[in-house]
């Protein structure tokens, strides 16, 4: 039998909103004899990512205040007491919530589990909120008045900092030009010409920032009974007018950010402007502008020692090719996506959004012995399965399905659709081209070479983030799952064994 462990992340936390919309959380079924097994640790731990205040934020207030030497020291001094008082409230934190857990593994009460869980995220909050405001407070109290005149665009670039990609919901609303035009290393001159274009777009995506976050406040507002269950009290025309002016709110701030970025690159020589607008795609659109397994395998193949004059030439002619041609389908497709982007507010997301947005996670720090195991992130989706076996919708004209168990379906990055819809056909003309392409390159290798470095088989020709779940899909189709350990968050999914000579 062969067995992997994973470690799912935010595994807890999708369970536990997927129960605040159906009132309960799922039950599993027992694991069958002599399969393959796959383990999902979760767990409801805080990581210090969740910090409101961090290293970025002190470097930003000593450059922004202009704060001298003495004062800097000082100011980092608090934020280590701020980050010790942080890190002291979340591990109580982490215990009451373990507790719930605890207390409730053997009533099996979940609705009561997430009504807590409820409680204890708005305490966090208030205790968060107070911390922050203590550290602020206490950095004020150090500088001079002539310094606290640049208090509030250090507050305006921390908004844009930290709301401006986690509300963000659709391609290139999430987008920091600041941001891009600090990573892409433009020389210090550069910068300053910049400097007057990018204090105005400071100022304008901060009041556009602002007027998106009352846009989803008042929707968080008038859909708040689902949080606590209670679907039958959501005035859904309400919602979904609300849905419509956030919509627009996103729309709003993400073309403000690609006005911004066209005028930032008149401004830029054609060599940065270019860099600029590379980075500005790969933001905005990162499953389309992502290497593909041609660009890996073409670094792969450079990387040779053993190359000679003319398989570099030739290289590069196949390289330059492929550049162009993956280069107008990708642009296809960004075209593709923000289009359905304008005209489509219901998406899957229950408070807005879409599906290309954030590029995906970077594989966690290995350490240890870890090689048999394996990481991805784990989404949980919520179906009702009636009693004659068939899985139905969780909400029906926003009324809970009451029928049997509630099962769970786990979803995973998978590749792009390949069908006669016209992001469909770009997509495989993509990925065509990426085959022909890499068959091209390996062409030009002799054997030894060719030996070194490998055509990527089928699943290398996958993006990283899509090959773990492409292996799972195709192993889950018949599996079972259970959930164990001792606080019941260890997910155990079994599945029968691979065909003869396949693969899991």
């Amino acid at each position: 039998m062969l067995a992997r462990k994973l470690n799912a992340h935010n595994v807890l936390g999708s369970i536990i909103g997927g129960a605040l919309l159906l009132g309960a959380l799922p039950t599993f079924v027992p694991t069958t004899a002599s399969a393959q097994v796959f383990q999902f640790s979760t767990s409801s731990r805080i990581g210090d990512s969740d910090e409101q205040v961090s290293e970025r934020d002190v470097d930003s207030l000593v450059q922004t205040l202009h704060l001298d030497a003495d004062q800097e020291a000082l100011v980092r001094s608090l934020y280590e007491g701020h980050r010790s008082a942080w890190k002291d409230a979340s591990a109580a934190h982490r215990a009451q919530i373990k507790a719930i857990f605890e207390t409730n593994r053997e009533s099996n009460n979940w609705s009561d589990v997430a009504k807590k869980t409820r409680e204890l995220s708005k305490q966090w909050k208030t205790t968060s909120d107070a911390l922050e405001k203590d550290f602020l407070e206490s950095v004020k109290g150090i500088a001079t008045d002539d310094q606290m005149n640049n208090w509030p665009r250090f507050e305006r670039d921390r908004r844009r900092r930290v709301l401006l990609n986690t509300q963000s919901a659709i391609a290139g609303e999430g987008v920091d030009l600041v941001d891009i035009a600090e990573s892409i290393e433009l020389a210090p001159d550069t910068l300053e010409q910049i400097q007057p274009a990018t204090n105005v777009y400071g100022e304008e995506i901060d009041m556009a920032i602002a007027d998106r976050t009352r846009a989803i406040e008042a929707l968080e507002k008038e859909s708040t009974p689902a949080t606590e269950g209670d679907i039958e009290s959501i005035d859904f025309e309400a919602v979904k007018d609300l849905r419509s002016r956030l919509h627009d709110k996103r729309i709003a701030v993400r073309d403000l950010n690609e006005r911004y970025a066209a005028l930032f690159c008149g401004q830029l020589s054609a060599v940065d402007a270019q860099r600029f607008m590379t980075e500005y795609k790969m933001r905005c659109f990162p499953r389309v502008y992502r290497p593909t397994a041609a660009d890996r395998y073409i670094k792969t193949v450079r990387s040779l020692e053993t190359l000679n004059e003319e398989q570099v030439r030739a290289l590069d002619s196949i390289e330059d090719d492929y550049t162009r041609q993956v280069g107008g389908i990708n642009d296809q497709l960004a075209q593709l996506i923000r289009e359905q982007e304008d005209t489509n507010e219901d998406s899957p997301m229950f408070f807005g959004g879409g599906a290309d947005v954030l590029p995906p996670p970077p594989p966690p720090a290995r350490t240890g012995d870890q090689s048999d195991e394996q990481s991805v992130s784990v989404g949980m989706v919520f179906v009702a399965r009636g009693s004659d076996g068939q899985d139905g919708p969780a909400l029906v004209g926003g009324q809970v399905i009451q029928a049997a168990p509630v099962q769970t379906a786990i979803s995973f990055p998978s590749a792009e659709p390949e069908d006669d819809s016209p992001r469909g056909k770009l997509n495989k003309a993509k990925r065509e081209l990426v085959n022909r392409t890499i068959d091209a390159v390996a062409a030009l290798l002799n054997p030894e070479q060719l030996a070194l470095a490998p055509k990527p088989d089928e699943m290398q020709r996958l993006a990283p983030e899509e090959r773990l779940g492409h292996q799972l899909q195709k192993a889950l189709e018949n599996a079972v799952i259970e959930a164990s350990g001792d606080d019941g968050q260890q997910i155990t999914i079994t599945f029968d064994p691979a065909p003869e000579g396949g693969k899991p």
